[in-house]
């Protein structure tokens, strides 16, 4: 899992929304940030590592 954080962590991001079948809008609601923040996270523009792998982690504990 951390080299596809490496890589840009939104493969992560992707992957488990639409796992659990959310919108983009669900998960940054989850995750108390904009919309717009979120599809950054996810396309891999925004963020480092670090910061990438806090709100994964914040995603993931937060879902069932």
């Amino acid at each position: 899992m951390s080299h596809l954080l490496e890589r840009g962590g939104g493969v992560l991001f992707k992957l488990y929304r639409n796992k659990r079948h959310l919108t983009q809008g669900q998960v940054a609601k989850k995750l108390k940030i904009s919309v717009r923040q979120y599809q950054r996270i996810e396309s891999g523009r925004q963020l480092s590592k670090r910061v990438h792998s806090s709100y994964f982690r914040r995603f993931v504990s937060s879902t069932p």
